[in-house]
């Protein structure tokens, strides 16, 4: 089984005084979902120093995140 899902990577909010921010939600829509229901990816940030040197790599770009088993 595999789901991907692509779109873009847009700051949603900045919490914690700028160590987490959040990204939009990415929907995997399949034919058992929706826009409202169904599985759903949210991209976080986590960094006391407020640097978020990982996510700054993709915000703003258009990703592809798959989800596959691994048996």
């Amino acid at each position: 089984m595999k789901l991907i899902t692509t779109g873009e990577l847009i700051v949603d909010s900045i919490e914690d005084g700028g160590q987490a921010i959040i990204c939009d939600r990415l929907s995997f829509n399949t034919e058992h979902s929706d826009d409202d229901n169904g599985m759903f990816v949210i991209i976080q940030s986590w960094d006391e120093e407020e640097l978020h040197s990982d996510i700054n790599l993709f915000k703003n770009k258009k990703v592809k995140i798959t989800i596959e088993t691994i048996d």
